[in-house]
């Protein structure tokens, strides 16, 4: 916990001194409530006066000056308000609001300065604004009572995404498009040749972007094709679109999801680069639902995205059905139609998938999270039931194998719901906190499914990560369920519940993996590979049976 100590103490230096000095009054022992509600205020006044700072360089500042490098790293690398925005949300979403909000000609760095100088104070205000919140209100970090979390997701780096991931599923739904061409014809322009071109162009444009801030050899960027110019210009948006827009209503602004690219009038720049080079396939399906005009065509691309996706990865002893499943109730008219099966020598898996937008309203997000997750969570739990009564799972339309030995249900989102797929209070409300029912999002089943070693592997992870959520483990992301399974001797949260209580933070959201993770890390082509690397980007440290290094290609 002294690391969060010294994280909160850094939160307070970009207050503005009364302000800070009243938080600090308030989160002393033994002080009154009112102390607590005045400083809540003073707070919340805070973050109005910063926001009015930061609309007003918004104003000011071109479109333009997040274009130039040197001047980005000035302003982050060499200033504490730079670099504190950097270490609490990365410059990830800040750079998409300038590039698609700001509406002046300013390019001067006094002008930027200023901005991240009051984004520096909004964030500050903001985390400890939510502390209050949970202390005044004993609120949990579910997203059911605080929806801070889903807010905090939106411009901090919460969960984790990587590249290869998101490269693995993107690849996933341009094959599907390219099988079922006339089915998908709205969405042609979206082909496995310029999406593997995006992603090696993103890589490139971010190498090329660090050489030119540290002076170091000029990285080539490779020339993009006709079809792949035609995909990234339609994931673009103009640069000052949204000039005019406030900016706290810009922090949860989820277009940046859905554009991770600006068209400036010199080319195409990857401006959200979280969203570009690790979480695209949320673009790519944002592009399906403008495009496509039949919804039942838009949930079945993302059910055969999940199906393609987990074929890639499952483990060897394990076969996904390939094509439409179902699994009829028994005692009724219901086809029990079911969006994915898969299945081990002694195991059967039914699968459900969500893939509905985030709602737009934080506060919101917990009922979208109880009517999309829940849906999927009932079809499961009636399916599951139906196969242990003796139903027959058929694959269009043809009996296909499936042991009764262990019944196993998987509910797939797009989404995490402000980490409500992770959460001990949110769960339950969705019949999700079972040892026979996992709540993964798609992109996070990926990055299981390549750790699974077995069929066994599978259905202890499913069990052993419903005993830790309910346990009170605090997870926000499902690398803090993954990693003390694969690791547990390695691992502080090996038995967490032991002397820790619900107030204990898993070290993964701090470990910074999303950066020693490189885009450039390849698809792990084994179980075992992807350990290795795993270990190696969470730095779990042991003594001499230390896993050796990732090979590039390990097998």
């Amino acid at each position: 916990m002294a690391s969060s100590r010294a994280s909160e103490a850094e939160d307070y230096v970009f207050l503005p001194s009364g302000v800070a000095e009243e938080t600090l009054r308030a989160f002393g022992d033994g002080q009154a409530v009112d102390s607590r509600d005045t400083a809540a205020a003073v707070l919340d006044d805070s973050k109005k006066k910063s926001r009015r700072r930061m609309d007003y360089w918004l104003k000011a500042l071109s479109p333009e000056v997040i274009l130039d490098n040197g001047l980005l790293w000035s302003v982050l690398g060499e200033s504490a308000e730079g670099l504190y925005v950097v270490r609490k949300a990365g410059f990830n979403k800040l750079q998409w609001m300038i590039a698609a909000a700001a509406g002046g000609t300013d390019c001067a760095s006094s002008a930027l300065g200023g901005f991240v100088a009051a984004s520096a104070e909004w964030i500050a205000a903001d985390i400890l604004a939510n502390r209050f919140r949970q202390a005044q209100f004993k609120a949990s970090r579910g997203v059911d009572t605080n929806p801070w979390f889903e807010s905090a997701r939106r411009y901090m780096h919460v969960a984790v995404h990587l590249g290869w991931a998101s490269e693995l599923i993107c690849m996933s739904v341009a094959h599907e498009v390219a099988d079922q061409s006339d089915k998908y014809a709205e969405l042609s322009i979206v082909t496995p040749n310029a999406v593997s071109e995006i992603f090696k162009w993103v890589e490139a444009k971010g190498l090329s972007r660090d050489a030119d801030v540290s002076d170091g050899p000029a990285v080539g960027v490779p020339e993009l094709s006709g079809d792949a110019l035609a995909l990234l210009d339609a994931l673009s948006l103009s640069p000052g679109l949204l000039r005019g827009s406030p900016s706290d209503a810009l922090m949860p602004d989820l277009r940046n999801e859905e554009y991770p690219f600006v068209r400036f009038t010199s080319g195409v720049m990857p401006i959200s680069d979280r969203e570009a080079s690790c979480r695209l396939e949320l673009a790519l399906f944002s592009l399906a639902r403008r495009l496509l005009k039949d919804d039942k065509d838009r949930s079945d691309l993302f059910e055969a995205t999940v199906r393609r996706s987990l074929q890639l990865t499952v483990p060897s002893d394990m076969v996904v059905g390939d094509g439409e499943a179902a699994c009829p109730i028994p005692d009724s008219k219901n086809p029990g139609e079911t969006d994915f099966v898969l299945r081990g020598v002694a195991s059967t898996y039914i699968g459900e998938c969500k893939s509905m937008v985030a709602s737009p309203k934080a506060t919101s997000v917990i009922n979208s999270f109880q009517t999309d997750v829940g849906k999927a969570t009932d079809q499961v739990k009636v399916r599951m039931e139906a196969l242990a009564a003796g139903a027959m799972i058929t694959v269009d339309g043809q009996p296909w194998e499936s042991p009764r030995g262990s019944i196993y249900g998987l509910a797939v989102p797009l989404h995490d719901y402000g980490g409500a797929v992770w959460h001990h209070d949110c769960l339950p409300l969705v019949g999700g906190l079972t040892p026979e029912l996992g709540v993964i999002p798609l992109h996070q089943l990926v990055i299981v499914m390549r750790a699974m070693r077995s069929e066994k592997d599978l259905a202890a992870y499913l069990r052993f990560r419903s005993a830790l959520i309910g346990m009170g483990y605090e997870s926000f992301d499902e690398l803090d369920l993954l990693v003390p399974f694969l690791f547990p001797a390695e691992h502080e949260a090996q038995q967490p519940w032991q002397g820790k209580g619900p107030d204990f933070v898993p070290p993964s959201l701090h470990l910074g993996i999303e950066h020693r993770a490189r885009l450039s890390d390849p698809a792990p082509k084994s179980a075992d590979a992807w350990r290795r690397r795993l270990k190696d980007i969470v730095r779990i440290k042991t003594g001499d049976d230390r896993l050796p290094p990732f090979p590039a290609q390990a097998s």
